[in-house]
């Protein structure tokens, strides 16, 4: 193997078990992606052009030079750096999805009460995070060779730190539903108080009323 080819295979291998770690990651977090097909069939694709480079080593293609070679692993390098990109974008999307449906039920006060840093520093943060995502997504390019794999740990790292935002919230749902039971109980005392003072203001009323009348 030439190294021309060895550093092609090296990123070729790089970036499939980033893109399989991600789905991983996703099935883990409770996300359901065997039906998001985009990085599963850049990976089909990545195969078939990686099937015939081999096939032009072994021989079994006759009349292919290295040339053939080199252009059968970009290829399926393409294919898999696009089924990388396919999965980040996806199971960002998706992270920024659960972050917003766990705190959906919880009031503004109890929030702030049991993640006061939620204000503070996780949402800013998650902010940022989300701009450089729609930065690498922007600037997502196949033919800048020296900078894909820079540039996929870069991504991938902005993904794990949702993944941890996303498991620290996790960790504060128990907390953020007491809070919020306790909170249901003062509403509900308050209202009942309401309640009983209103019935007691009518009945003194009537007695009122009766007496003065008789």
């Amino acid at each position: 193997m030439s190294p021309e080819h060895q550093k092609i295979w090296l990123k070729i291998l790089q970036l499939h078990n980033e893109a399989k770690s991600l789905l991983l990651q996703a099935e883990e977090t409770g996300l359901e992606w065997r039906s998001f097909l985009q990085p599963i069939t850049e990976q089909k694709h990545a195969y078939e052009h990686i099937v015939r480079a081999q096939a032009a080593e072994f021989g079994v293609i006759r009349d292919a030079g290295e040339k053939y070679v080199t252009d059968a692993l970009n290829k399926a390098l393409g294919h898999e750096y696009r089924a990388f990109f396919d999965a980040a974008d996806w199971l960002g999307v998706r992270i920024r999805e659960l972050l917003t449906q766990l705190l959906e039920p919880y009031s503004n006060e109890c929030i702030c009460a049991v993640i006061p840093e939620w204000y503070r520093e996780m949402r800013p943060k998650i902010e940022g995070l989300d701009k450089e995502i729609a930065a690498y997504r922007n600037e997502k390019d196949v033919s800048k060779n020296d900078e894909i794999i820079p540039t996929v740990q870069k991504y991938r790292a902005v993904i794990d730190e949702l993944l941890a935002f996303h498991a620290r919230l996790l960790q504060k749902i128990p907390a953020l539903n007491e809070y919020a039971a306790r909170g249901n109980q003062a509403e509900r005392r308050s209202w009942a108080k309401e309640i009983l003072l209103v019935i007691l203001g009518a009945v003194l009323g009537a007695l009122a009323a009766w007496l003065l009348g008789g």
